[in-house]
Formats: structure tokens, C-alpha cells, sequence
């Protein structure tokens, strides 16, 4: 029984070789196997065993009924459907697409032809289940100035969940640095490690000195873009102020500024926001 069998991708071993020297077995009768010439369309030349090599193929596939798979030129075929193609058992496999000169079918093993390996036909084989491309994420940058967020633990210096501000970025290696890390150094990590925290017209926030407020518009233009106007506040001079997002916590609607007599502020709140609708339709005005 020989060790190759009709399908394999063989090449001579011998001084009497075929040009180009690798070919598909297309029959086998006792010790005589047929080779069906790369580039040589129908045409067979006849070798013994022992004058044969096998050529090395990927894993073999199992085709599943329902799956996409990839040809050996590039191009996606499937849905795959159980069937006879062309009326013949041995070409198991059909798909919607046409693919070759030949009805859309394929072997159990991938092969679009047996008979005929010409290149453009061996083009059509199937060589692996399609794998569709992951979608690229956006591109995240940032600016000096910017608050961001650890998203990953780098132990001794940032911690997961924790804000940073950005002291430079360099986008050509990805590398952000911050005003001061865990240890109150100036450093530098992987921008994978962070992620941008937004502040948006209308939240509320936490300035660093815990004055509580809304914000009220956003100028990207300026080093402070973001107008504050402060809940509570009793002094028409100090109502607002011009903000960058290293001192601002976004925080939950109707925070109460930290104090020690829990004074009512709904009062405040309501103007704060009046203010704040009036302010939106002065804009799109």
C-alpha cells in the first residue's frame, strides 16, 4: 500500500524529474502513481514510490457546513454547503461564489481541482477558515494639560482607577508622561496604560480646592476651557472660574460641597442651572 494517497502535493526525489518539479497525485494503480504537472494542465507523468516526496501541508481542514473560508489567493468564500458539485461525490463542499472555470466545489481536503493544478486553478484551493480582520480601534491622543485615567496597574508608580495629569505625549512611541506619578515623581508609561477623562458642558465637578460646581461652557482654544460657575457661591466675583481638566473631578449631580454645617444648597443648584439654560440658549442663539 503506498504511503501517498490521490490529493498529495509530491515533488521528485530522482534525476528524472518533471519541470516545474512539483505536481498533485491524481490516481495511484499498484505501484504506479499518476502526477498531475503544475502548469502543465492535463497533462500526467508516471512515478514509482520511491521516486516521490511528499510536500508538506498545512494542518488539514474540516470543512463545517455554514463557515467562510479563505483560498490560497486571498478571497473569502462561504457560507459552505454540503453538497454534490457538479453531480460529483467527491466534490463535497459548495459555496455562493464563483471562484474558477469550474462549478463552486471543493474536496473534502480543499482542493478546487484534483485533476487540474494549474496555478490559476490551485489559486481556488481552500487553505483555512476566514478570519475576519479585527476593527482598529480610534486612536486616542492627548495633550499636556489633559486628565487621564490609569486603566492597568504599574506597580510602584500608577495605580489602576487613579488620575494622572499629562506633562508631554509623544505619539510617534505611544509614550505619555505625567506631572507626578505614585511616588510624586515626574514620569513616563505606555499610553495603553491610560485613558482620557472628558469633561462635557453641563457636569459636575470637584476643583481641586473642593469648590463644587457645573460646568457651564468649554473653549478648547484656551489653556482653562472649561467655565466653572460654583454652587453656593455668595460673592458675584468669585461665582465662576476658568478651569483646566487637571483641576476638575467629574462628580455626580447634586454633590454638596464638603462642610461642616450641611447648609441647604437646592436654592443655589436651581439658579446655577437656570443660569446654565439661559447660557445654552445665548449660544444657540
Amino acid at each position: 500500500m503506498s504511503k501517498f494517497k490521490v490529493g498529495d502535493r509530491v515533488r521528485t526525489n530522482g534525476d528524472f524529474t518533471f519541470d516545474p518539479n512539483e505536481g498533485v497525485i491524481t490516481s495511484i494503480e499498484d505501484t504506479r502513481h499518476a502526477v498531475r504537472v503544475d502548469g502543465e494542465g492535463s497533462y500526467s507523468w508516471t512515478y514509482y514510490e520511491r521516486e516521490l516526496e511528499l510536500i508538506a501541508n498545512a494542518p488539514a481542514l474540516t470543512i463545517q457546513a455554514g463557515k467562510f473560508y479563505k483560498t490560497r489567493d486571498g478571497r473569502k468564500v462561504g457560507p459552505m454547503v454540503r453538497g454534490s458539485g457538479g453531480g460529483s461525490r467527491e466534490y463535497a463542499w459548495t459555496a455562493p461564489q464563483k471562484v474558477g472555470d469550474f462549478v463552486t466545489s471543493w474536496t473534502t481536503e480543499g482542493l478546487y481541482h484534483v485533476g487540474d493544478r494549474r496555478p490559476e486553478i490551485a489559486a481556488c484551493d481552500l487553505i483555512a477558515e476566514w478570519v475576519d480582520e479585527p476593527v482598529a480601534s480610534a486612536t486616542v491622543t492627548f495633550k499636556v494639560g489633559d486628565r487621564v485615567r490609569c486603566v492597568r496597574d504599574y506597580p510602584g508608580q500608577f495605580t489602576k482607577g487613579k488620575e494622572y495629569v499629562v506633562r508631554y505625549y509623544d505619539s510617534e512611541d505611544s509614550r505619555l508622561g505625567v506631572v507626578s506619578d505614585d511616588e510624586g515623581d515626574e514620569n513616563g508609561l505606555g499610553a495603553s496604560y491610560f485613558e482620557p477623562i472628558t469633561i462635557k458642558v453641563g457636569d459636575w465637578v470637584r476643583t481641586d480646592n473642593g469648590e463644587i460646581g457645573i460646568v457651564l461652557h468649554d473653549d478648547q482654544t484656551e489653556i482653562h476651557p472649561y467655565l466653572v460657575g460654583y454652587v453656593g457661591a455668595t460673592d458675584i466675583d468669585e461665582a465662576s472660574e476658568w478651569c483646566g481638566a487637571y483641576e476638575l473631578t467629574v462628580v455626580p449631580p447634586g454633590t454638596a460641597k464638603a462642610s461642616n454645617d450641611n447648609a441647604p444648597i437646592l436654592a443655589e443648584i436651581d439658579e446655577l442651572e437656570q443660569r446654565l439654560s439661559d447660557l445654552r440658549a445665548k449660544l444657540a442663539a
